[in-house]
């Protein structure tokens, strides 16, 4: 009860302001980034992904790589994004 603002449907909902930053992943000296495999999605796959997309939670990328995305099911049958980060984490430099 104490946190419950904290914890509340509508925070649940937002996502904080988006402020940008000069991220950059350094890659193992000689290695290149891949573009990985593309899964087909289905309809429902396909309508969750163009929900994210229009309310912002995902953005396109100009990346010089691209990694897989997969649905899985939530126990209440709605569908979570997963991103397949274990190719390009093989070879990002552990800094």
């Amino acid at each position: 009860k104490d946190f419950g603002d904290i914890f509340s449907q509508e925070r649940i909902n937002t996502l904080p302001e988006h402020i940008k930053y000069n991220y950059r992943i350094d890659l193992i000296l000689g290695s290149t980034p891949s573009f990985g495999p593309i899964y087909p999605i289905s309809e429902k796959e396909q309508k969750v992904l163009c929900e994210f997309i229009n309310e912002m939670k995902l953005e396109r990328s100009t990346s010089s790589s691209s990694v897989p995305i997969l649905f899985v099911p939530k126990p209440d049958g709605t569908l979570r994004l997963v991103i397949e980060y274990c190719r390009l984490n093989k070879i990002t430099v552990k800094n």
